[in-house]
């Protein structure tokens, strides 16, 4: 089978070359590799036209109109492989980690493989599994909950047919989770692999940048994509617990991070509209969350305008962003 890997690149000339090393490395060798350039302003284009006069396995392709999906969506379209791999231009693979996917799928006949990863920070290396390892042969199609593993494209490998073009949905916030559950709704099979796929370059630096108005309001038009595809392929009422559930957490994590917002008015647009939205999901009897504390303790204080813009749970609130040990304490509560 042939494997076609895409790649969406802005502004990567400094990773670039380790991930390329990565792939072309691959001990499977069946693949295209489709490189799509945002729109740099750096030397990632040029440096990505020259290394496919070299290596006939990689194509480089424009995308002008900016956002990931964008990208992703031109280098599906022009992908010829029977399965879709999707990777970040930052990060690096495993040099077995196409050919751990294909024996799966060899074995099994899997519509998606999802493998472990290694999450790689400033405080050291971390084997990363958000499955169980006893669940190797069994598919997981029948366990539900796979749809509450780490929602990322890059530990996936998917069937093409399963992607459809509206699963690329043009936001910025949550865009690849949309594609990935997605797929899994669709699938027939589901298969898990513990070999490491792939090593994840989490930036605890970003933690606390780029909050605008739409980076925080993007996950509503994110989260609302989700269930209407899944609404549409007649899974919803399937997964309704597990869609739900990670719609909540999704909007409870972005009104918490709105308080990093510089502009009061923007702030408190944010704040009315993803509290609103978050007051319309079922979310009082889902399994999940009143299995999770934390999510509750949560809402019942972001949920409340004054707690919210009490100016010492502000400030309270932006510590879990800009001190490193408290958010890798709160992100580990997330299992």
């Amino acid at each position: 089978m042939k494997i076609s890997i895409v790649v969406p690149v802005y502004n990567a000339v400094k990773t670039l070359p380790r991930l390329l090393r990565s792939l072309q490395r691959q001990t499977y060798k069946n693949i295209e590799i489709l490189f799509v350039d945002n729109n740099s302003s750096d030397d990632s284009l040029k440096f990505l036209k020259e290394k496919a006069t070299k290596d006939k396995r990689i194509k480089t392709y424009i995308e002008k109109k900016q956002g990931p999906n964008y990208a992703r969506e031109k280098g599906f379209k022009k992908a010829t492989g029977d399965y879709i791999y999707f990777c970040d231009s930052d990060d690096e693979l495993d040099k077995n980690a196409l050919k751990n996917f294909v024996k799966v799928i060899e074995k099994t006949s899997a519509d998606v493989v999802i493998g472990d990863y290694i999450q790689i920070t400033e405080n050291g290396e971390k084997h990363m599994s958000g499955i169980d390892k006893g669940k190797t042969d069994i598919n997981l199609k029948d366990v539900k909950e796979v749809l509450l593993c780490k929602p990322c494209l890059w530990n996936k490998i998917f069937r093409k047919e399963l992607i459809d073009e509206n699963f690329f949905v043009k936001t910025r916030i949550g865009e690849d989770m949309v594609i990935a559950l997605s797929c899994m709704g669709r699938a027939k099979k589901i298969y898990y692999t513990n070999n490491i796929i792939y090593r994840y370059y989490f930036a605890e630096t970003g933690l606390s940048s780029n909050v605008s108005i739409n980076s925080i309001l993007d996950i509503k038009t994110t989260c609302i994509s989700l269930k209407e595809i899944f609404v549409n392929d007649n899974n919803y009422s399937e997964y309704k617990a597990e869609i739900d559930f990670t719609i909540l957490s999704h909007i409870i994590y972005r009104i918490m991070r709105s308080v990093l917002m510089k502009n009061p008015s923007e702030r408190e647009i944010a704040y009315n509209e993803l509290s609103e939205y978050f007051n319309t999901l079922d979310y009082k009897d889902n399994k999940y969350y009143k299995k999770k504390p934390h999510y509750r303790l949560a809402k019942t204080f972001l949920l409340k305008r004054k707690i919210y813009f009490n100016s010492l749970f502000t400030k309270i609130c932006k510590v879990f962003f800009t001190n490193k040990k408290i958010n890798r304490l709160v992100r580990s509560l997330d299992k």
